[in-house]
């Protein structure tokens, strides 16, 4: 009998026992509401004994009887395992604006331009022309507090750095055994240092899967692709024109930044032709780069070309003055647009450099009205066409101007 009432006593200890291990007062709220509420059905996935069980089992106890018939926690309802299960993965970041479940929304450029103006950042950008497999240009702009210091290299001429401020810009390009210096009339703007021209058609126009969570470290990345493209007009690059099939793919982080866009496009322009290109982007650096005025700004600023221009003899010729700085060089192109008809009238391209000191006259020639220039003076047998209306002129190489647009009168 005293055998009987030791064992049942143990029986209850180890019983007691196991109930203080399931309400542990240092779990977590969470894990304490989630092992509170199984407890309230089951302790070891059994029914909790009544008062009335226990008395029987008491009153049947046998010496064969042993503490395992106490209920116990089964491995399967264990608090290690109760507790993985709720600290497990965390739930995915919510989509940075500019994304959706349905994929790019229409303000992602500005989000990305808006988020980019508060911080320094680099952008790497390449562009390709896939028709003939080459790279058409390679730029590189480091941007802070509104002023850039850009590194670009083309698939003709020589490296070129530029640098923007709001009041305009100065660049040089390495001919190898000189350089050439310019002064560009553009500004820093947010569009050029990001490429947008380019970015913000192929967003706009593309249709984008739903967002897919490649990175949960902060910052979150998404990356989305494009599943087909809208056909209407839009300005695409340096062109007007249409998307005739778009592919490619964006990673954007949880800030609503592009960090990666990668896309290959066919497009028709409205003047004719096929445009084929790729283009890569790439932002990076963000919040950690700084930007100085390059050493050679004060070089640029004093031997850029200063350039004069006027028609003479009655509209006939446009008279073009290089007055000091270095040399125009090769390979450099003159433009003369007439304003009314928004197009350009003359195009040249100077095979020799114009000096400083040097006088060449713009003109059109005969009746199939040919772009030609003269060095040093009139020509004699020339039949120039006259130009009539409002016009003016620039020097450029690439997309770098010599000097500011200037109007002729």
């Amino acid at each position: 009998m005293n055998r009987r009432r030791t064992l049942a006593l143990l029986g209850t200890t180890l019983g007691t026992g196991c109930l203080r291990l399931s309400g542990d007062g240092g779990s977590s709220p969470t894990r304490t509401t989630r092992r509170t509420t199984a407890r309230t059905t089951s302790e070891s996935g059994r029914l909790t004994p009544t008062p009335t069980e226990t008395a029987t089992r008491r009153q049947t106890a046998s010496p064969t009887d042993s503490p395992t018939d106490t209920p116990t926690d089964s491995p399967t309802d264990s608090p290690t395992e109760r507790e993985t299960e709720t600290e497990g993965t965390p739930p995915e970041p919510s989509y940075p604006l500019g994304l959706s479940e349905v994929g790019v929304r229409g303000f992602l450029m500005d989000v990305h331009q808006r988020e980019l103006t508060r911080r320094g950042f680099r952008d790497d950008w390449v562009l390709v022309n896939t028709a003939r497999s080459e790279i058409e240009t390679r730029q590189t702009y480091r941007v802070a507090d509104g002023v850039a210091l850009g590194e670009w290299a083309y698939s003709e001429g020589g490296a070129v750095t530029i640098y923007h401020n709001n009041r305009g810009g100065f660049w040089r390009e390495d001919l190898g055994s000189a350089f050439t210096y310019g002064e560009d009339r553009r500004a820093y703007s947010i569009d050029a240092v990001t490429f947008s021209r380019w970015i913000r058609p192929v967003l706009d126009q593309g249709s984008w899967s739903e967002p897919e969570l490649i990175a949960r470290q902060e910052p979150a990345r998404w990356r989305v692709t494009v599943t087909g493209v809208d056909s209407s007009t839009t300005d695409i690059g340096y062109f007007r024109g249409q998307f005739s099939s778009l592919s490619g793919s964006a990673v954007v982080d949880e800030d609503g930044i592009i960090r990666e866009i990668d896309a290959t496009f066919t497009a028709s322009p409205e003047r004719g032709g096929t445009v084929r290109r790729r283009i890569r982007n790439t932002v990076g650096e963000i919040g950690t780069t700084s930007v100085q005025e390059p050493s050679w700004l004060s070089t640029a600023k004093k031997r850029r070309p200063t350039v004069s221009a006027s028609f003479v003899d009655d509209r006939n010729y446009v008279r073009i003055e290089h007055r000091s700085g270095n040399p125009i060089e090769p390979d450099s192109d003159l433009t003369v647009f007439d304003e009314n008809r928004r197009e350009n009238t003359i195009t040249y391209e100077f095979r020799e450099p114009v000096e400083a000191g040097e006088t060449v006259f713009a003109y059109r020639d005969g009746p199939e009205k040919t772009d030609r220039i003269a060095r040093g003076g009139r020509p004699e047998n020339a039949s120039p066409v006259p130009l009539d209306g409002s016009y003016s002129l620039w020097i450029d190489r690439g997309t770098r101007e010599y000097f500011d647009v200037l109007e002729l009168s």
